[in-house]
């Protein structure tokens, strides 16, 4: 997961191959990352194209993917850098991304990593205003790159850390904050996982930013960081526990709006009833969800979330567009993954937000990403090629569940199926109603008009 709600990709490295002969950028990144993931406390999460992909059209697909997935945009300039047309193009699909400039308050959101400087200073022409970071000695004619292994390059590794820390912590502060109470009994352990790993793919900014258990201090510690929270989030066990409780009369205190869960089970103790009688009869707004299920808390919990994010004016996660698409596929294998993002190009001729399955993440994460693109798009194309019937059931169950739970008053738009009409032993026997197609044409025409 990122450091910066909402992206998935803190960084996006934009670089010349040809600087990474000997593995510079290679060792440039790892050691950025190391560093930085001190300095956060988390660890950063970098995109950087390794020309693994095979292919121009897939290889510019994933790169544009990688630019919209992230917060920043961290440039290596050389002089391969500033002849490469890829690189240019980095640069155009990142700032395109934004009205202006790509600026978070008086920052831009991009950073210069100056591997060799150009003749006439042109190095500092690019992203005019942004951080730059020289990592070679001298001017030209002398100029020579410091190499991994250096002081002089561990000594600019930090001042770069550093200033990627200031950047990605004003992005990350900009986000509405939500308080989630901390020190809860072992069997809530799970949900606070899930919300802690989720909210933030919303685009919220989760408080505290440390862990916390009424072993290691008094609820005061706790103090700041629910009173700059715009919600606070209580999970309570049955049985009464002081530290659970002092958080919450804090929240009520302060006037924040509280949504308190006890999750499926027994019966709340009486001095956990008298809080929350208490909770409920307070100034503020309070929401007690008894006995609901975790589903249902997410709901409330970003429901509530985005009110508060609309009354006070923050800055808000972008809406989910009117003509997003969910694509699903199987990204295990390379050819359909390929084939995947060709749909996904003709796709974007007509929606504005096309999704893939992720890979390489947490599998709880992907999980919880796949639930969120069925329960929030538009229109929904499974593809199946190269892929075992098996896997169209699976995921199509995950479809029909999900809209059993969350959907059922919302369902989406358009769903159907493509299977290229060159699988041997077509599969015949799919779900009465799903449309089935040959090619995506047919599916473009049936997608849903933009103000949903």
């Amino acid at each position: 997961m990122a450091y910066v709600p909402q992206a998935s990709f803190d960084l996006f490295v934009s670089y010349a191959h040809a600087d990474n002969q000997n593995q510079w950028i290679t060792n440039f990144e790892r050691a950025l990352a190391e560093r930085l993931h001190v300095l956060l406390g988390e660890k950063p999460t970098f995109w950087r194209d390794k020309r693994e992909l095979s292919g121009e059209q897939v290889f510019s697909a994933e790169i544009e993917a990688g630019l919209r997935a992230s917060a920043a945009l961290l440039a290596v300039i050389s002089p391969s850098y500033s002849r490469s047309q890829s690189c240019a193009e980095e640069r155009q699909h990142f700032c395109r991304q934004f009205p202006g400039e790509p600026r978070i308050g008086n920052r831009l959101k991009t950073l210069k990593a100056i591997k060799l400087p150009l003749n006439g200073g042109l190095h500092e022409q690019y992203f005019q205003g942004a951080l730059g970071f020289p990592f070679h000695t001298d001017a030209l004619p002398h100029a020579r790159e410091y190499q991994p292994g250096e002081s002089a390059f561990s000594d600019r590794i930090d001042e770069l850390a550093r200033g990627a820390k200031a950047l990605l912590e004003q992005m990350r502060n900009t986000c509405l904050s939500l308080y989630l109470s901390e020190g809860v009994a072992p069997a809530l352990a799970p949900a606070w996982r899930a919300l802690h790993n989720e909210l933030p793919t919303h685009g919220f900014r989760l408080l505290p930013e440390f862990r916390a258990t009424e072993w290691d201090f008094g609820p005061d510690v706790l103090h700041s960081a629910i009173d700059e929270s715009a919600l606070a989030v209580h999970l309570l066990a049955p049985v009464y526990n002081e530290f659970a409780a002092a958080q919450l009369r804090r929240s009520l205190l302060r006037g924040k709006r509280a949504i308190v869960w006890l999750p499926p089970g027994g019966a709340a103790d009486g001095r956990t009833e008298t809080m929350l009688t208490e909770a409920l009869a307070a100034r503020v707004p309070a929401t007690l969800l008894r006995h609901t299920e975790l589903w249902q808390l997410k709901e409330t919990v970003l429901e509530a979330a985005r009110a508060e994010t609309a009354r006070l004016g923050a800055p808000a996660a972008p809406a989910p567009s009117s003509r997003s698409v969910y694509l699903v596929c199987d990204r295990t294998d390379p050819g359909d993954t390929a084939e995947a993002l060709a749909i996904a190009e003709q796709l974007r001729t007509v929606a504005s937000e096309v999704h893939l399955p992720e890979i390489d993440r947490d599998p709880l994460i992907l999980d919880q990403l796949h639930e969120q693109r069925l329960a929030e798009s538009d229109a929904i194309l499974f593809y199946l090629h190269r892929a075992p019937r098996a896997f169209f059931d699976e995921t199509y169950g995950d479809l029909v569940r999900c809209l059993r739970r969350q959907r059922a008053q919302n369902p989406p738009r358009a769903v159907a199926l493509v299977v290229p009409p060159d699988v041997p032993g077509r599969p015949a026997g799919f779900p009465p109603g799903l449309a089935v197609y040959e090619s995506v044409a047919p599916f473009l025409a049936q997608l849903p008009e933009p103000g949903r």
